[in-house]
């Protein structure tokens, strides 16, 4: 008989919850087995397996992007200070509009209390048990019991995709709170007190977390949960009612996003900028991540690297026979949307052809999310079927065609095996192989014992088929220490030094890169996946190759060789340059220091640095400004063999003060204070001049000769200059973004307004 979606039944096994603290008892029971289910997970799948005798590196997300970036972060907040700007990559950039640093998300606060790469464990194991509890809490709001809650959090939170999402923490976090967004927005629509609360906390935290594409993903899974809840109100209720609870869902999303506009206003304006702004990758690009069909059925049963796909046989053999209840539907719909959407093809395309939201960079293989949330609450619900199918006489049962599709998708898969069933996941054999003694049984006692170790095989199948060996950063603290002679040699370089070390795939050139975050050093070559596309077109146009490894576009690393043009990498102030022995850009280094273009400066046995003389200064004079109010056209006019930087600054659009005059400048300027959010400047001019920075034109950056503000004006396509006055002074850039002031204005008015409806709801 198909769920009507009501509670369920009291069973013998329930009788004794019958009462309001045996109900709290129980759920309390429940939470704490979760708590420690996600523990042993995270103890044994997770920590454990990186000890394992093939442990593995796969993803470097944890070493050069996450833990130098946070620690970054939360060592400013430390120190009293907001992390508005990074200036050891490239030529500086924003900071704060990061998303995935999570400097305002709430759980981050451990970063203040523990070294970072202890607390990044503590907060997956966390982010962990919050996955399974709202899982939990979603099936218990469906009116499913504590059994399928438990076996439903499990197939979730241990999931191929969760697991393999273990090494970027961002996406970790954003993962646990799916649950949470379908459960907050199914109780708002049911009008549970307080509900809009929970929605506009969940929302929120996930926007100051910086996944934003799961949150899009959370939300799309909602919507379509709600398709049935928005029928019944229809029906029962009418269309006013129907429309004031889908105005509270609305009106809690947008509170949401005012209490997160702290994080989101920075966030927008360096997307609007940045090389992955919407629109900007392709969906060929984006295809380059996505699943063959094919890869399915060795996903399912956790087969080498498809095992991302893992979430147990029993969801789809129960998908059969949940087929019929109305709950079950919308995450039946939920999972194969998912599988559809990962497998690329016209689907894909749909779907980022959707302004902005669909053409934001998504590969399409993360939506593998929705197949794994659809998966386990389907599992679940599936269990819940087979409890209420339980006093069903065997005749019946097995007359039933859901019940017969159920063992006839189970055999299936049994047969489709990539390897023998029992040797490739004897858990998940066992739990198909219970289903056919589910229908023999004749009482409903024996059944439920049946159901309760099909949901333990279930439990134990995804717990053994799934992890992850990556090795943790707290389980190698010496990690950047891999060249130490190297890390004491860019350290020691008196800043603010720019350093450009050769990209080179499998040395650690790439860790000691983001190294300069903690070391105080500038790196040139570096990963952001948000990176301004004024890098893109500035270093793509000097570099000396075309991007063919990478077609997603500029993301920081660059190639020098024999074509590229050196006059763009001299504007930027660069002096240092390391190769690795062997690797790239030894050779090319080493005769150009033959051709008198660079110095021998230091080497190893395993480097060798190298200093090149022509490199301007990091801030210099010029007396003379050229306008060329085009970008593409002032890019080039910087390579042409008539532009003199030392001479001329190429503006693009008029100086305030005239264009100055030609001939050499006369005076100096010295770096006196080079601090993140500002820099100090000693200016003697002996004519009115230019003063050039090699530091990137953002918004944000003011300059200031005394108490006087001076126009910023963007020079030399990337940099920044200001036009000073004849004498001496001292020139001040100090950053100071309208976005940050402004989203810190409308979160603080938003969470007065959050606690002031929730106080006076609580009265009321």
């Amino acid at each position: 008989m198909a769920s009507s979606g009501r509670a369920p039944h009291n069973r013998p096994s329930d009788v004794w919850r019958s009462s309001a603290s045996g109900r709290i008892s129980a759920s309390l029971l429940a939470a704490l087995l979760l708590a420690a289910l996600a523990t042993a997970y995270w103890q044994v799948r997770v920590i454990g397996a990186a000890h394992s005798p093939r442990p593995s590196m796969y993803s470097l997300d944890l070493y050069t992007q996450h833990l130098p970036m946070v620690r970054y972060g939360f060592d400013a907040l430390r120190r009293g200070e907001l992390p508005l700007w990074n200036p050891y990559q490239l030529c500086g950039t924003p900071f704060l509009p990061i998303p995935y640093t999570g400097v305002f998300y709430p759980p981050n606060a451990l970063y203040l209390f523990l070294d970072t790469a202890i607390a990044t464990d503590v907060s997956g194991w966390l982010h962990g048990i919050l996955a399974m509890l709202g899982t939990w809490l979603l099936l218990r709001e469906l009116g499913a019991s504590h059994l399928a809650g438990i076996a439903a959090a499990a197939t979730f939170a241990w999931s191929g995709w969760l697991a393999f999402n273990v090494n970027q923490p961002s996406l970790w976090a954003g993962l646990s709170w799916m649950p949470w967004t379908v459960l907050a927005t199914e109780r708002v629509l049911r009008g549970r007190r307080f509900a809009w609360l929970l929605l506009t906390a969940v929302v929120a935290l996930q926007l100051l977390g910086g996944a934003i594409e799961i949150l899009l993903h959370a939300l799309l899974a909602a919507a379509i949960a709600a398709v049935p809840r928005l029928r019944e109100l229809a029906r029962t209720g009418g269309l006013r009612l129907t429309l004031a609870r889908v105005g509270m869902v609305v009106a809690a999303g947008a509170t949401a996003a005012l209490l997160a506009a702290a994080q989101l206003l920075p966030t927008v304006e360096l997307l609007a900028q940045s090389a992955r702004a919407p629109g900007a990758v392709t969906a060929e690009v984006a295809l380059l991540g996505h699943l063959e069909p094919a890869d399915f059925l060795p996903g399912i049963w956790g087969q080498g690297g498809h095992a991302k796909i893992a979430a147990g046989l029993l969801p789809l053999v129960l998908a059969a026979l949940a087929f019929r209840d109305r709950r079950a539907l919308p995450f039946l719909l939920c999972a194969g949307l998912g599988a559809l959407l990962a497998s690329g093809g016209e689907a894909y395309r749909l779907w980022h052809a959707v302004p902005f939201v669909g053409s934001a960079f998504q590969r399409p293989y993360k939506f593998l999310d929705l197949w794994a949330l659809g998966l386990a609450v389907v599992c679940g619900l599936g269990l819940e079927q087979l409890l209420d199918l339980a006093p069903t006489p065997r005749r019946q049962l097995w007359r039933r065609p859901a019940w017969l599709a159920a063992l006839a998708v189970a055999a299936l898969l049994l047969l489709a095996a990539p390897t023998p069933a029992w040797r490739a996941a004897p858990l998940l054999v066992l739990a198909a192989a219970l289903l056919p003694l589910y229908g023999i049984a004749a009482q409903a006692r024996t059944r439920r014992v049946l159901v309760a170790t099909l949901a333990a095989a279930q439990i134990a199948g995804v717990f053994f088929s799934t992890g992850n060996r990556d090795l943790r950063p707290s389980q190698q603290p010496a990690f950047y220490d891999a060249y130490p002679v190297l890390r004491r040699f860019l350290a020691g370089l008196t800043p603010p030094e720019r350093v450009y070390l050769f990209p080179s795939r499998g040395s650690p050139a790439d860790l000691i890169n983001k190294a300069g975050m903690m070391q105080g050093f500038d790196a040139m070559t570096d990963y952001d996946a948000m990176i301004a596309s004024r890098y893109a077109a500035y270093f793509d146009h000097l570099s000396d190759y075309t991007r063919g490894y990478d077609p997603a576009g500029f993301q920081g690393s660059f190639l020098l060789g024999p074509r590229a043009r050196m006059k763009l990498m001299d504007l930027t102030g660069t002096r240092t340059y390391v190769a690795f022995r062997g690797q790239a850009g030894d050779d090319w280094l080493a005769a150009q220091a033959e051709a008198a273009a660079f110095r021998p400066l230091f080497e190893t046995p395993a480097f060798r640095a190298y200093e090149r003389p022509s490199a301007l200064p990091r801030a210099w004079l010029v007396r003379h400004a050229r306008v060329v109010p085009w970008p593409r056209r002032a890019l080039e006019a910087l390579a042409a063999d008539a532009f003199d930087p030392r001479a001329e600054v190429i503006l693009e659009q008029a100086p305030p003060a005239g264009r100055g005059q030609a001939g050499p400048a006369r005076g100096s300027a010295t770096i006196v204070a080079y601090e993140p959010t500002r820099v100090r400047i000693d200016v003697d001019s002996r004519t009115p001049a230019f003063l050039v920075l090699s530091d990137l034109y953002y918004a944000g950056w003011k300059a200031y000769r005394g108490e006087v503000e001076l126009p910023v004006l963007r020079a030399n396509y990337l940099f920044r200059a200001v036009q000073i006055p004849a004498g001496k002074g001292e020139v001040r850039f100090e950053y100071r973004p309208a976005s940050v002031r402004f989203g810190l204005a409308i979160s603080a008015a938003a969470l007065l307004a959050v606690c002031a409806a929730a106080i006076a709801r609580a009265r009321g």
